[in-house]
């Protein structure tokens, strides 16, 4: 189209949209009202949306492997240079999106907003192109029959339509299950769209409980980026690689090599950025959110943040008000983003000697209870710290039934920096031996 520039991010995004629509019905099925040819900017990719849709419109269903065939039917028509740069394209699909490990939420709305805009972009060289014609009445013809491509509608949902019930029943990827055993039963799977929290009071191992989520979400080939805002990039991979090596030495050369095992494995499934203490606030990391998304194609599906009270959000705020207005923006950003986001909180110096904390021992600013999916208390006394072992709870919950006073004991062991090794149901020796602790 004339006058239009290409913007130097649309080709990832372009390619992206078109992989999804390769492989994936289901978004192929629901960006099929808004889709024109003419939204991608590149002919090559002009046509293979044409052949896309051609196919589903005959079967209903996204062509996968089918393309290959579709192609070979095209070759007689299309020009040597097209064949080439259709047949790398086809060769190098982006194995996350045929596996299906790419948020389709987030994909979509992406290409929502890219399509609104290419809409635009295009009434504007048309225009331009009749002004300079003196073409009044055409102009006014053009403005009156414009409608962008829009996803606003009542958001009225008929749940019990067979397609609704289909994807609720067959969308087990948006469960993020992270344990198992007795811990497992404790907390249950967590999903996207939640914000969950663990709560201690200081020097409880909180990091290394976020560390620990972390390392078992891209052991379930989960997307994960951590954002760590308390201690250097350098410190938190030494935790790392103790723990994925299972060796508190890392200069010996065949815990090097576990590492470097562990790392061709699971090692792209991991993001780590560093922040200085009190100095990000939830814009920088949007941002460069944004930057890892729509420049490096990395599609993440859990996002931990080490830890949330320490951002710089809300300055010029009373405490109280601060931490509310971060919780709340972190709630905003799993729920937009279509992302599992774990974080950490301080309980208040109450619950230092507390052998089971409750919502009451949250620091500052209840109402972080009210914007959390769910809360986890990590509950220790010095003996049990000596001992390795430590008791969590579930302080609160807003998807299951939870029992305050349930709590799981786990095996620690943080010389290799793992606090969870494995976990038992607690059970009435284990209380009548806190009893007798307290009361020596």
């Amino acid at each position: 189209m004339p006058g239009i520039r290409r913007r130097p991010t649309s080709g990832r995004l372009e390619k992206n949209i078109i992989t999804a629509m390769i492989v994936d019905t289901d978004f192929l099925r629901q960006i099929k009202p808004v889709l024109k040819k003419e939204h991608f900017q590149v002919e090559y990719l002009q046509k293979l949306s044409g052949w896309i849709m051609d196919h589903f419109g005959r079967f209903e269903e996204a062509p996968k492997e089918t393309i290959e065939e579709i192609f070979e039917e095209k070759k007689p028509s299309l020009a040597d240079s097209e064949i080439e740069i259709i047949e790398t394209f086809l060769e190098n699909l982006n194995e996350d999106y045929v596996n299906g490990n790419y948020n389709q939420n987030y994909l979509l709305n992406r290409a929502y907003e890219f399509f609104q805009l290419r809409d635009y972009e295009m009434l504007f060289a048309r225009g331009k192109q009749l002004i300079d014609r003196n073409q009044t009445a055409r102009l006014r013809e053009l403005l009156s029959g414009f409608s962008p491509t829009s996803t606003m509608d009542s958001n009225f949902e008929m749940i019990f339509n067979k397609e609704f019930i289909r994807n609720m029943f067959r969308n087990e990827g948006e469960r993020v299950e992270l344990f198992e055993g007795a811990l497992g039963e404790l907390l249950g799977a967590f999903e996207k769209k939640w914000l969950v929290s663990l709560m201690g009071p200081m020097k409880r191992g909180k990091s290394f409980w976020l560390q620990d989520m972390m390392i078992r979400s891209i052991l379930r080939r989960r997307k994960t980026v951590f954002i760590t805002l308390e201690m250097s990039l350098k410190s938190i991979s030494r935790r790392i690689f103790r723990y994925v090596t299972s060796s508190p030495n890392l200069s010996r050369s065949d815990t090097m090599r576990r590492g470097v095992r562990f790392g061709s494995l699971y090692g792209k499934y991991l993001r780590i950025k560093e922040y200085p203490a009190y100095s990000a606030t939830l814009d920088d990391i949007e941002r460069d959110l944004d930057i890892l998304e729509r420049i490096d194609g990395f599609n993440f599906e859990v996002v931990g943040i080490d830890y949330a009270d320490i951002l710089a959000d809300g300055a010029g705020k009373n405490e109280r008000e601060r931490l509310d207005s971060i919780w709340k923006k972190l709630k905003r950003l799993a729920a937009s983003r279509d992302v599992l986001v774990i974080t950490a909180s301080q309980t208040n110096r109450n619950a230092i000697n507390k052998t089971s904390i409750s919502q009451i021992d949250t620091a500052e600013d209840i109402r972080k209870i009210a914007h959390v999916d769910a809360m986890i208390g990590l509950n220790q006394t010095p003996t049990e710290k000596e001992n390795g072992i430590m008791r969590l709870n579930v302080v609160a919950h807003r998807h299951r039934v939870f029992h305050k006073n349930k709590q799981v004991i786990v095996e620690q062991d943080l010389g290799i920096c793992d606090p969870c090794i494995s976990s038992r149901w607690a059970e009435r020796s284990d209380f009548q031996r806190l009893f007798n602790e307290n009361n020596e």
